[in-house]
């Protein structure tokens, strides 16, 4: 009796543990994204266009077991939810914005895959999009293109958390597009926006 419930307070206490990890993993991919400089474009956006390029979409989810074995794998190109779609133009409303200045953008999805494996001891979720966003203004006609890919492993895996991972890794693969993009515009679309500031080196 003592042995089981030790067994299952090890249970407990890992896949705490487990958890805790994927809370700081998100945590890291939401500091990431930030990070990334957020000096944008002037204006307001006069049309966003989303398009899946994938081939493959799959009209299911992916297939995380709740007891897997090692060996278990499944990948799937997920639709493109609502809130999905949602986090681009969150990002783009974020990065595009100061003036009434017409942008117009297209966010072209290229890539974006879910992945579960089961391994001896652990599971693993890893997600990878990959985009090109497209800016047309009085500015310019600009293009630039972003990608990530984010792994968790645990001994816990779960489709909730891949979706959660699966947003995060989006909105920075299209933050990082969209500033790459920003940054090939002319100077003056930029001008509505303080620089970024650079920290300096604390003198000794």
């Amino acid at each position: 009796m003592k042995t089981q419930l030790r067994a299952g307070i090890l249970l407990g206490a890992l896949l705490l543990a487990g958890c805790t990890r994927k809370s700081i993993l998100l945590q890291e991919i939401g500091a990431r994204t930030a990070a990334i400089p957020g000096v944008g474009v002037c204006g307001t956006v006069s049309g966003l266009e989303i398009v899946d390029e994938r081939q493959g979409v799959s009209d299911r989810d992916l297939r995380v077991p709740t007891f897997s074995i090692r060996g278990q794998r499944d990948e799937v190109r997920p639709a493109l939810s609502d809130s999905l779609k949602g986090v681009i133009a969150d990002e783009v409303g974020r990065r595009v914005r100061g003036t009434a200045e017409p942008v117009a953008v297209t966010v072209r999805i290229t890539e974006g895959v879910q992945r579960f494996t089961a391994r001896a001891a652990s599971e693993q979720e890893t997600v990878r999009w990959a985009v090109e966003v497209t800016m047309r203004s009085a500015h310019g006609n600009v293009s630039a293109t972003g990608e990530m890919e984010t792994t968790a492993q645990s001994i816990d895996a779960s489709l909730k958390f891949v979706n959660q991972l699966s947003a995060e890794t989006l909105r920075g693969t299209v933050a990082q597009a969209l500033e790459h993009a920003a940054q090939r515009m002319l100077p003056e679309a930029r001008a509505c926006r303080p620089a970024p500031v650079v920290p300096t080196p604390a003198s000794s």
